[in-house]
């Protein structure tokens, strides 16, 4: 018990080179196939950060989501007149 290490009297300087190396036993299998490239990085998005400049053109479609919701058309052409306009006021 005299040679007892104490917590902070240690160091990196300490380590055995032959015995403190890291294998993949120390590792997840996440952690391994994001260091061998097969997996991607933060592939998981949090919450509220997807912005329309990292979103690919049309890849948003009605059928992919659950906040697009697919409504009538309101404007009936039987009923319209040809060549009238509505002025800024509505009538």
């Amino acid at each position: 018990m005299a040679e007892k290490l104490n917590q902070g009297e240690v160091s990196v300087n300490d380590i055995d080179k032959n015995l403190g190396k890291f294998d993949q036993t120390y590792m997840t299998d996440e952690f391994i196939q994001q260091i061998a490239g097969t997996t991607p990085v933060n592939a998981v998005t949090s919450s509220l950060s997807v912005t329309n400049v990292k979103v690919v053109d049309k890849a948003i479609t009605q059928s992919k989501t659950t906040f697009i919701k697919k409504k009538s058309n309101l404007f009936n052409i039987v009923a319209s007149t040809k060549d009238y306009t509505i002025s800024l006021s509505g009538f």
